[in-house]
């Protein structure tokens, strides 16, 4: 079958068409997909960037308080009167000290911190009721969970929330070998103004949820009579890391502890803060010092685009990742693929048009 002399030029052009189309096709993908890659890493480098920030103002805000606080004239007397009226309570200051604000405070459990004043006439109830507004504002427009106060013989003289820890000592009681307990002697041991954290664990007296301590020593006259510490939420580090905003449809942030802890919520599993394990590559490098992009498996064991840094406060290194699912990526390529795959059909079907429109008709004879 002999073909038409147009049907001959629209072919040519149609092939003609499509190899070239192909090949600036192919760059242009390329080129485009590198654009966009680079657009999605860009993305992911400022959500750490900005989340990182956040946790530096707020970890920063808390060495700023002890260090404020601690070498103020008001806290240095208040732990030296705490510990004078605490050993005044008796045979057994840590029983009654919890009888008047804990086993016969009115207010529920929980709510025990706003007891301000014991009516049993006491000099530590009077001190309390002279202190406590003030140790309690401090809690409250910082988030903490608990301030407390921590006589030079590790009794805990004072404590904000009031939960079992009150009036026990934190060198030879229950929970000297808590995270409460390591961070005070860890304290005794610094430089005057060294502060010393504790990393988030299980604590018994608040019900076995996470939490941190932080603390400094508190001196007077260069002598250490007593420590200030602060037990760390994990609320404040949630709300910094689990914003999505701007990390598309699988992007997240979070944060792991030196033992692996996921610190903060995940996104895309059930489990809540402290209820996953994370020991991926990135974690790994992150936690030893190490910061850097690489594809790696996630926690859920898919493949995702992972953004790595350590983060250091006070004596503690963690790991501060942002991810994004290679699945998004390759999303993006299927897209790319498809507009051009159309366009591609319209250069071809346009060409051979103009391949027929243009060329000279078959000579007829009669």
């Amino acid at each position: 079958m002999k073909l038409s002399n147009r049907v001959r030029v629209a072919l040519v052009c149609a092939v003609l068409a499509a190899s070239a189309f192909g090949i600036a096709a192919y760059w242009s993908l390329k080129q485009a997909r590198d654009i966009i890659e680079a657009g999605l890493q860009q993305r992911l480098e400022l959500a750490l960037s900005s989340r990182e920030q956040s946790l530096e103002n707020y970890t920063t805000a808390v060495k700023e308080d002890l260090a404020l606080f601690a070498g103020t004239r008001v806290v240095q007397e208040a732990v030296q009167e705490f510990a004078q009226a605490f050993r005044s309570l008796g045979d057994d200051p840590k029983r009654e000290v919890q009888r008047l604000y804990i086993t016969d405070n009115p207010n529920s459990t929980g709510q025990k911190q706003n007891l301000i004043k014991a009516n049993d006439g006491s000099d530590y109830s009077r001190l309390h009721g002279l202190y406590h507004n003030w140790f309690l504002q401090l809690m409250k427009t910082r988030d903490y969970y608990d301030v407390f106060l921590v006589d030079s013989e590790g009794n805990v003289v004072y404590s904000a929330f009031k939960e079992d820890d009150l009036g026990t000592n934190l060198l030879t009681g229950k929970y000297a070998r808590e995270a409460i307990g390591s961070t005070y002697r860890a304290v005794l041991k610094t430089i005057p103004g060294g502060i010393v954290a504790s990393d988030f664990a299980p604590y018994t007296p608040s019900q076995g949820q996470p939490a941190a301590f932080e603390g400094i020593s508190i001196r007077s006259e260069g002598k250490i009579v007593g420590a200030l510490l602060i037990q760390l939420r994990l609320d404040p580090f949630n709300e910094i890391m689990r914003s999505t905003r701007n990390l598309g449809e699988t992007g997240k942030t979070y944060l792991i502890n030196g033992e692996g802890q996921v610190l903060t919520e995940a996104r895309f599993t059930d489990n809540k803060s402290f209820e996953l394990k994370a020991s991926t590559e990135p974690v790994k490098r992150a936690l030893n010092g190490a910061s850097g992009i690489l594809l790696a498996t996630d926690y859920r064991g898919q493949d995702v685009l992972s953004i790595y840094r350590p983060f250091r406060w006070a004596n503690l290194t963690w790991a501060a990742v942002a991810e994004m699912d290679v699945s998004e990526l390759r999303n993006t390529d299927s897209d790319l693929w498809n507009s051009l795959l159309w366009l591609g059909c319209l250069v071809v079907l346009t060409s051979a048009c103009l391949g027929w429109a243009l060329a000279a008709p078959d000579d007829r004879t009669d």
